[in-house]
Parts: structure tokens; sequence; C-alpha cells
């Protein structure tokens, strides 16, 4: 009851007593985007789309897969663990010695040369070894919500501070985020969405609560400040000469009609394909592109018939091989486009190889090979796209 009510203080410190008012307020746009759908489409399935992947949430068959394990990080738990212990460590050093040089009795010139001794070392460490897994910085992430949101309740309850307030519920939603990569958590991939708003709350931490610590002990903040801005600086540096690298690989343009991007050396392969359908196939021509490229649809403005972007292995296990099967059989596209993919990373080696046998059997017998770019795709490590022409 006392936790209840604590809530509910809370809940009024962010502006209002009437909780119902967020509810329906977070129930609008489902409803609203529920009513549009169901105009449009049957109820049952409006009502699927809008749930989206919340209705698979439960699916043992989808948790099991290599690719969400090793995501979440609990496909080694004692190498996630070990390296969040580590992670931790380092933070330990690189903070922990800053803030100490502010509380020990020393000048300013040896407090700010103490404080910045575990980052020039972490600077050298980088210069002499390039190949630092810098994604791992993010590991401790959800130990820093966790403890953040933990004191911020604190302070909201005992001390009735609105801003502890606000920061208890963003730890809230940080820490739901997180749960999906809680072991293996990143800044890349599902990192860039997911992390965000605990890696808001690492700033409100290391840039606010600490340094605010630190005067209200009347100690002097700049070593610890300049400390972790030097951090901070080597941790973007970092991240920005990895997108300069990522993005310096990126020197096929692909193009069609009014679409321009650049692409790796793969963007060949689709742009012969791409003109190819242009050439030989009509406007009305339905295409659907298999396991996953349907960037090779929106770039020919050719339609999928298939009720599915793609075929990976989560599709096959969400919809069910036999209700997938059928769709492609009952739309029977003009032309299937076969991109070569490795889907080692879900446990199978290539579609139609482990999963997905008998929708690639069937496309096996009822269509041809038209036109090959490449490798002959879904045999080995080379790329290669193979457009099939539906048998007359």
């Amino acid at each position: 009851m006392h936790l209840f009510n604590s809530l509910a203080r809370i809940a009024k410190e962010l502006g209002t007593s009437y909780p119902i008012t967020y509810v329906c307020t977070m129930a609008l746009p489902i409803l609203v985007a529920f009513f549009l759908l169901s105009n449009e489409i049957p109820g049952e399935i409006a009502l699927e789309g809008v749930l989206g992947g919340w209705l698979y949430a439960g699916n043992a068959s989808l948790s099991s897969l290599k690719f969400y394990q090793s995501s979440m990080g609990i496909i080694d738990m004692q190498f996630s663990l070990y390296t969040i212990a580590l992670c931790m460590l380092g933070y330990t050093f690189v903070f922990g010695v800053p803030i100490i040089s502010c509380f020990v009795g020393f000048n300013r010139f040896t407090a700010y040369s103490i404080a910045m001794i575990p980052v020039l070392l972490l600077y050298l460490f980088v210069f002499c070894r390039s190949s630092l897994p810098i994604s791992l910085f993010a590991r401790p992430l959800p130990i820093f919500v966790l403890v953040l949101g933990l004191w911020s309740l604190y302070m909201a309850v005992k001390r009735k501070s609105k801003k502890s307030a606000f920061i208890f519920v963003l730890s809230i939603f940080g820490f739901a985020l997180l749960t999906k990569m809680l072991l293996n958590v990143r800044i890349y991939h599902y990192g860039f969405v997911l992390a965000m708003p605990a890696f808001m709350l690492a700033g409100v931490l290391f840039f606010d609560l600490i340094p605010r610590m630190l005067r209200d002990r009347n100690r002097q903040v700049g070593p610890y400040i300049a400390a972790t801005s030097a951090a901070l600086v080597l941790i973007v540096g970092l991240h920005l000469n990895i997108t300069k690298n990522m993005y310096s690989r990126k020197i096929m343009p692909v193009s069609s009609e009014r679409d321009f991007f650049y692409s790796g050396l793969r963007g060949h392969f689709v742009n012969e394909v791409v003109k190819w359908i242009d050439e030989y196939t009509t406007k009305d021509a339905t295409v659907f592109v298999l396991p996953e490229g349907v960037m090779i649809n929106y770039l020919s403005r050719r339609i999928n018939p298939v009720p599915v972007v793609n075929l990976m292995p989560p599709e096959l296990m969400m919809f069910g091989q036999g209700r997938l099967l059928n769709a492609v059989m009952s739309e029977s596209p003009d032309y299937v486009v076969v991109v070569h993919k490795d889907t080692s990373e879900y446990g199978f080696d290539f579609f139609g190889k482990g999963y997905g046998n008998e929708i690639y059997d069937w496309i096996q017998v009822n269509y041809k090979p038209a036109k090959l770019v490449g490798s002959p795709p879904l045999r080995n490590d080379r790329f290669g796209i193979m457009v099939l022409r539906k048998v007359d």
C-alpha cells in the first residue's frame, strides 16, 4: 500500500492526479489505427496489425532462435556477465579516479593531473590497439539505469522532487527497452533505438547528478568534468570513425527513376536485376523477392502479391510455413527473385536448407531461371541474385 501511494504521489508530481487521462491518451492512437484499418480489412487482421510484434512475444520458437538469444546476450551467460563486470571495473577506474581527485585536498593542477590519468591511459590504449571493442562500453547501461531509477524513486518520494519523478519514469521506460538486449547492450543495430533512453540517463548521471553531488559537498568539480568530457570525446570520436569507415565502403550508386542512394558492391547486382525487370517484364507484373530484398520491389515499382515482406526464419515461425506456402501458391507471383542471404545467425545456413524447404521446393517446380546476376544464390558464400519466371 505504501508503494502504491508513493507511485500515486509521483504521478501527481508529474502534473495530474487522474491517471485515467494518461491511459486514454495512450490508447487513443491505437484505437484510431484499429478503426481506420478495420474499414479496409477484416477486424481480426486489423487487430493483428495493430498488435504487431507483441502478438508473438510469447512464441517459444522465436525466443529460442540463435539470433535473438545472441542479441539478448543469453547464448553465453557466463561470458556476458563477465564482460559486464569487466566494463564496470573500467568505468570505476575511469570515472572513480577523477571523483577521488575532487575529494582529496590537492591543489588545482594536481587534481586535474590525477583526474586525467585514467582517460589518458584509455587514449593510449586506443592508440596502441585500434581493435578496441568500443561496442562494449554500453554493456553496463542496465546497471546505471537500475541504480538511477531506484535513487530517483527515493528522491521523488522523500523529497517530493519533480525532476526525480521524471527521471524515475524515464528509467522505467529505458529499462523496459533494454530488456530485449539486457546482457548485450549496444548502440548499434537495435541499440540506436533501444539504448537511447538509457544513454540519456547515463548522461544525466555523469554530467548532472555526480557534479551536483560534488558541489553539495563543496568540492571542486572541474577535474571530474574535464576527465568525463575527454572520455566522452573519445567515445564519440571512435564511433564517428566507425561511421566514416562504413560509409566509405558505400561507393556503388543504386538508382531507379527518381531514386538514388549509395550502397556497397552488392548494389551492382541490384542495379542489374532492377534493369532486367524494367526491360523484360510488364508494369503490372508481380514480383516476390525472398528470403529478403523488398527494396527490389520498390526500385522496380513492381508489386509483391504475397502478404509478407520477408521469408526469414522469424516470419516462418510467426506465420507458419503451411500458411505462407498457401499464400505463395494462391497469389502465384509472375516472378520470384532469390537473393543470396546467409542465415547462419539464426541457426540455419540458407533458405530452403533447414527452413522454408516446402516453399523452396514448390518454387523450384513451378518456376524456371530467367536471369542470373553473380553466383547462384543460397549455395555458398558467394553473392548472387536469381530471377525466376513462372512456368506456363
